[in-house]
């Protein structure tokens, strides 16, 4: 009777080693799954990372693109202006551009063709300044038509 006993806790101590083996060995190759993958898992998060904070840029709304294009078609297409910084700030519909200017004539054509776009409305040039090239900074709310 007590080798019985003796053999059938023999028996469950065997499958408790067992099992603590098993549970061992399925967590060291998970780690080694984990390790082979970690790099790329890294890389995935940095990517989303920077999703999210150009996220504004990636939109396929509407409004958003449309708010887009109205910048951009205000500066000529010979490439003497361009936008360094663009802040748009939803919750009001503000935009703010930093942008350069290569003449005094090629940053007042852009306010005069934003000043004449459908949509902007309280433009303000915050700041003008510099030669060559002239640094400007311009501010507006953006009111796409029917959303009054």
């Amino acid at each position: 009777m007590i080798w019985r006993a003796a053999a059938v806790a023999l028996a469950l101590g065997a499958i408790a080693v067992a099992a603590l083996a098993w549970h061992v060995w399925s967590l060291r190759r998970l780690e080694r799954r984990w390790a082979a993958i970690a790099p790329r898992v890294e890389r995935l998060a940095a990517m989303q990372e920077g999703l999210r904070a150009r996220r504004a840029w990636l939109s396929a709304e509407p409004e958003q693109l449309t708010l887009l294009h109205t910048l951009t078609s205000a500066f000529p297409e010979t490439g003497s202006v361009w936008a360094r910084t663009l802040v748009i700030r939803n919750s009001e519909q503000t935009v703010q551009c930093v942008g350069l200017a290569r003449s005094n004539r090629d940053c007042l054509a852009v306010f005069e063709a934003l000043r004449q776009t459908a949509g902007v409305q309280d433009l303000q040039v915050v700041q003008v300044e510099g030669g060559d090239p002239i640094q400007f900074t311009l501010s507006y709310h953006w009111q796409p038509e029917g959303a009054r």
